[in-house]
């Protein structure tokens, strides 16, 4: 019976780390019957491309157009059916965070059920006030402005919506949610809770080589710096060009070799009481509803309390109350030196 084990996300919760450890374990997972499929030749998540309705090719990934990302999307499909059906191997495991947010799990499950007997679906979930600024280091880094980081009502999007279609297009048995707090992983690291995830499903123990942290969050003086810059290029009306997230990337790769040069740690909502209140208040609801529906076996998720929202006029101004707070001149002129290091043309 050939099985499909789907890990699709979400956002923020390890799935780099975990993706990172599968591909150091390939060799590993196979002596255990066991194949991690990725032919992602460039760095564009091919299996969900062609579910996202996309209007553009994805600027990271180099496709010129949207035609030929989508041709890429059906090559890779036609691949891993070739590669299921032709080698002995009983058990797959797909991971593409972005898979969770595709509108119509029933189509990725029509193209799942040509290839495989049976799929499970793997989903993370986080509380939101974890989230939140991990959500904003990550869409810093991608180029986003404040107004687009403080786009959503709720600041960051909703998962039950997302879990529940995914229940009902591949049934409440094959969806396993599984807490991201640190204190319910099995193991203590993201990929030793999802090897214990893989273990449940196969119904032996699964080894996995832990890479370690994939995508950690910058130091937070360097979030604030780097957001001021993409309000400046937002005003100014710059696109996110492929060639300005290979020099941001770059730009962060340095930092990452000095953090410790840094002065402040990471984001934090300690100091932001407004926005804590308001996450509470819009996420109350969604996490008794994930508690009680698919953590009853799990340590729940905690929320500090009901909360209180936060009205759109007065969301801004919290925001950039606790983003300004972590200001550091010496750090911003360190960036600077970083940034003109690397924009610097090469003879």
């Amino acid at each position: 019976m050939k099985t499909a084990i789907v890990h699709i996300g979400a956002h923020k919760t390890g799935s780099t780390s975990i993706q990172s450890s599968l591909r150091h374990s390939q060799e590993q997972l196979l002596a255990q019957g066991i194949r991690y499929f990725n032919d992602y030749n460039r760095r564009v998540q091919l299996l969900s491309l062609g579910l996202r309705r996309r209007a553009l090719p994805p600027v990271k990934s180099g496709y010129t157009s949207l035609a030929e990302a989508e041709a890429a999307s059906r090559d890779t499909w036609k691949k891993l059916a070739r590669t299921v059906l032709g080698q002995p191997e009983p058990i797959t495991v797909l991971s593409e965070e972005a898979l969770m947010r595709i509108k119509a799990p029933h189509e990725l499950a029509k193209l799942l059920y040509r290839i495989f007997d049976r799929v499970f679906i793997v989903a993370y979930v986080r509380d939101p006030i974890s989230r939140f600024p991990s959500s904003i280091d990550q869409w810093v880094r991608e180029g986003r402005s404040s107004d687009h980081c403080l786009a959503r009502r709720a600041l960051v999007p909703p998962v039950l919506h997302k879990l529940l279609r995914y229940e009902e297009a591949f049934g409440a048995s094959f969806l396993i949610v599984r807490n991201f707090d640190p204190a319910n992983r099995h193991g203590g690291s993201p990929s030793s809770d999802f090897a214990h995830v893989l273990s449940r499903i196969v119904g032996r123990p699964v080894m996995m080589t832990d890479a370690g942290k994939a995508n950690e969050s910058l130091p937070a003086s360097v979030t604030h710096a780097l957001l001021q810059e993409n309000d400046r290029r937002e005003a100014m009306a710059l696109t996110r060009s492929a060639g300005w997230l290979k020099r941001r990337k770059d730009i962060i790769a340095e930092i990452r070799l000095m953090a410790a040069s840094f002065a402040s740690g990471k984001l934090s909502l300690n100091d932001a009481p407004q926005l804590v209140d308001h996450l509470c208040h819009a996420f109350t609801e969604e996490v008794d509803q994930i508690n009680a529906r698919y953590l009853r076996d799990q340590i729940p998720m905690r929320l500090p309390g009901p909360g209180r929202a936060l009205p759109r006029c007065s969301m801004r101004v919290a925001f950039d109350t606790w983003m300004g707070g972590y200001a550091n001149e010496s750090d911003a002129e360190l960036l600077a030196q970083l940034k003109d290091m690397i924009d610097r043309p090469r003879l």
